[in-house]
Parts: structure tokens; sequence; C-alpha cells
């Protein structure tokens, strides 16, 4: 999130996501947080230089006022750093078996579901309960297992997805292919 710091303790960029489901058989959070990963691989930070004593912004804690210059070309932008951002994974189990991604038919006829938020490195970031049912400690131990080894086949399809669409951006002529610039936070 460093790129979104432009005087620490003072000044940030406030990063906020609308996404919108048109339709979804299977986990929509799931889903949500895919595409939010997947917008943010490309996403540039504006640079922001801050000069202490002016009359733009907030006053830092116990300090002037700051003075906030805004380098608007893209080619100056900073890289957002998405590899922080958790993937969900939700597992349910089906009698004997965990299954990801259920469908809303077997969603229907799943006991417990865990939603387990995971970064890169495979640690959790969050945990949501659901089905309707408690998970038992060896139960949510397996459903762990399998959603780290989950998220690390899906980290590598959503590299190579944006790896694809990228190489597609350039040969159609897209002006900042070259760069990987899709989005631009402002």
């Amino acid at each position: 999130l460093r790129p979104l710091c432009i005087s620490r303790g003072a000044q940030c960029w406030e990063l906020r996501v609308h996404a919108q489901l048109i339709s979804c058989d299977g986990c929509p959070l799931d889903a949500l947080a895919l595409g939010v990963r997947a917008a943010l691989q490309s996403t540039r930070v504006p640079r922001m230089t801050a000069v202490g004593g002016g009359e733009g912004g907030p006053p830092p804690s116990g300090g002037a006022p700051l003075d906030l210059d805004l380098d608007e070309s893209l080619d100056e932008s900073l890289p957002f750093d998405a590899s922080g951002v958790p993937l969900f994974l939700t597992v349910s189990n089906l009698g004997p078996h965990l299954v990801a991604d259920c469908s809303a038919a077997e969603r229907r006829a799943a006991g417990s579901a865990l939603s387990l938020g995971l970064n890169a490195a495979g640690e959790v970031c969050a945990v949501r309960g659901g089905g309707g049912c408690g998970v038992h400690l060896a139960l949510a131990a397996d459903m762990l297992q399998t959603a780290r080894l989950l998220c690390a086949a899906l980290l590598e399809a959503v590299a190579d997805a944006t790896a694809a669409a990228l190489r597609d951006a350039q040969m159609r002529g897209h002006p900042y292919a070259e760069s990987g610039a899709y989005g631009f936070l402002a």
C-alpha cells in the first residue's frame, strides 16, 4: 500500500472499489475479490509531492497544512502493488468431500462453508463462516489446506490472464500497453 501514501501520517490516497456482479452461480465474494485484484494489478497511482507549510490539504498532526503537487502524467505514475490484496476462496463440505466455488444447487446441499481470504504467501487475512452449520476444527484445517493449494493455482492463472490481456492490448496499439497501465487511480 506504499504507493497510496502521500505524506506519512498525514495524507494518503483513499482506494474505493465499486464492483457489480451481473450474474454469479458461484460464490460472489470469491468472484469480486478476483476481479478487484485483477483490476488493481494494472492500476497506476499518480505521483504526488507534499510540501509543508502551504494552504492545501488538512494539516498533519501538529504541523502546518500541506501543499500537494499532483503530477498528472501517466508516465510518471507509480504502479500499485496488488500482491498483498487477498483472494477469497470459499470451500464447502459436501458429505465427505470439500468443494470450492459451489454452484447454487451445491450450496443448498452443502453443510458448512468457510470463505478464506488468502494473500500470495498463503497467509489467512480473513475468515467468514457460512452454510448455516458450525465447522469442526479438523474440517477447518482441511478447508484451509485446500484453499491454500487452490489459491496458488488461481494466482498463477490470474497472472497468466493479465499477461495475455497486456499482450492483446499491445497488439491492438493501446497507448499505455508498453507500461502495463490499464487502470488509473484519480
